[in-house]
């Protein structure tokens, strides 16, 4: 927008912006913003130019599996955290030099330099993990509306990842920790669906040195004296906009749907709405009484396997991810209900439609 501005007060060709739409494509979907609205235009037109004319970086940075085919889920995934790693672990530049680049040598280099950064964020955040888990084992945590842990030794650039771990193993509103160069105590926070954490933090801001954010995700820094206290006010705080309720995980189902509703016109209207994101979300189906076959574990968690509903003689490929743990019982035959969305695999440059599934349920 800023760009489009410029160029209209100096009266500059409009083309000079086409080139850039990959980048607010990429920038859209990485900052996890509303795409609707003139949001979804740009991320749409974006991904257009990112499928068909990427810049060099993009070209090389793009997995092989979905080049051609790169919607906002992949992005989020597989490209936003490779460039997000070089501020993380170094410096922002290293990411910015890399998508500037025109230089294919230099560009491969660049992308070498920035993949290093990323493998060194994943270790980091499995080691600051590690850690925080410990912390918390030896604390009563189903007493706690809230989780807060800290280390000194933290990663400053890998305290929210850490946080959005703990919040998918715990459900609840959390804050991670460490100490920056000036001695003061940092955290990032992640919220869970239903609770607003900026506003929870704000109700505490005497102890706060600053913070800001929103309703999902916030900063935050505070004097090391204030940090146990901070800590009780902020769980007592959770507590009282909770209405003293702990919280559930819950999944919010749009329609319950049979397997003979999925007909390719049907499927197709349902990918006419992307891209998805937040605010125009990709919508959640339920379909009831089905069975697996030919179940097999992806990597050490993840399942995938092909389901079939009783009396339908339709089948669809289905991918489930850290549901593996399911196996057992889909490889006995037990009939379950599962949730999921809808989406498209690409493999080799051919697209079949896949059931991308959020949980399941067992009968009986």
């Amino acid at each position: 927008k800023l760009v489009q501005a410029y160029t209209e007060k100096f009266n500059l060709p409009k083309e000079n912006l086409l080139p850039l739409l990959d980048l607010v494509a990429v920038s859209i979907a990485a900052d996890i913003v509303p795409i609707t609205g003139e949001n979804r235009v740009l991320a749409y037109a974006g991904l257009k130019r990112l499928n068909s004319e990427p810049r060099l970086a993009f070209q090389q940075l793009i997995p092989t599996n979905i080049k051609n085919n790169v919607n906002i889920s992949n992005v989020v995934f597989s490209i936003a955290p490779k460039i997000n790693a070089a501020g993380r672990i170094k410096h922002g530049s290293e990411a910015v030099r890399f998508m500037l680049s025109t230089d294919e040598e230099d560009c491969r280099k660049y992308l070498n330099d920035i993949n290093s950064l990323n493998n060194e964020r994943k270790t980091l955040d499995l080691d600051m993990t590690h850690d925080a888990l410990f912390q918390l084992d030896q604390i009563n945590t189903k007493e706690k509306y809230s989780t807060i842990v800290y280390d000194a030794s933290w990663n400053k650039g890998v305290i929210g990842i850490v946080a959005s771990r703990l919040v998918d193993l715990y459900y609840k509103p959390t804050i991670v920790c460490t100490k920056n160069n000036e001695g003061e105590i940092v955290g990032s926070a992640r919220s869970i669906q239903e609770f607003d954490i900026h506003s929870a933090i704000e109700k505490n801001k005497d102890l706060l040195t600053q913070f800001g954010g929103h309703m999902a995700a916030a900063g935050l820094a505070m004097k090391e004296e204030n940090f146990e206290e901070f800590k009780i006010r902020f769980d007592q705080t959770v507590k009282e906009m909770s209405n003293g309720k702990h919280f559930t995980p819950s999944i919010l189902i749009d329609k319950e749907i049979s397997f003979n509703d999925m007909t390719r016109s049907f499927l197709e209207s349902v990918m006419r709405m992307a891209p998805f994101g937040p605010d125009n979300m990709n919508p959640v189906f339920i379909s009831k009484d089905l069975l697996a076959t030919d179940f097999r574990l992806v990597g050490k968690e993840h399942a995938r396997l092909y389901v079939h509903q009783r009396d339908t003689r339709i089948t669809f490929p289905a991918i489930g991810f850290k549901l593996g743990k399911f196996g057992p019982k889909l490889e006995k035959g037990q009939s379950f209900d599962m949730v999921y969305t809808i989406g498209m695999n690409y493999w080799q440059g051919k697209g079949t439609w896949q059931l991308n599934i959020k949980d399941i349920r067992f009968n009986g």
